[in-house]
């Protein structure tokens, strides 16, 4: 629960090697469930990805990254800028450094 005294075990490579191949599993059986839908494991096999037919976009793709203590999902969902490029991106980057 967040916000109590509780410490978090860290996981060793063992159970991050076994939550690796848990995702790894899903993935693959997310690409039988759903036609259209591309996974596939980055070389070192810490990030997937899940590519699927959009309905504004052609494709939409989101990688999925596993370390020790966290799941990071990352994915672009905004179509470069045709106009006003150095505007738009600067407007962006403010934007996201109120974010943090």
């Amino acid at each position: 629960m967040f916000g109590s005294n509780e410490t978090f075990k860290i996981a060793d490579d063992a159970e991050v090697s076994q939550s690796r191949e848990v995702i790894k599993d899903w993935l693959e059986t997310l690409t039988d469930r759903f036609a259209g839908m591309v996974t596939g494991i980055d070389g070192d096999s810490k990030r997937w990805l899940v590519r699927t037919k959009g309905q504004v976009k052609e494709y939409t793709t989101v990688w999925f990254s596993l370390d020790q203590r966290s799941l990071q999902v990352e994915s672009q969902l905004m179509p470069a800028a045709e106009e006003d490029v150095e505007r738009c991106y600067e407007f962006l980057l403010r934007k996201n450094s109120k974010l943090v």
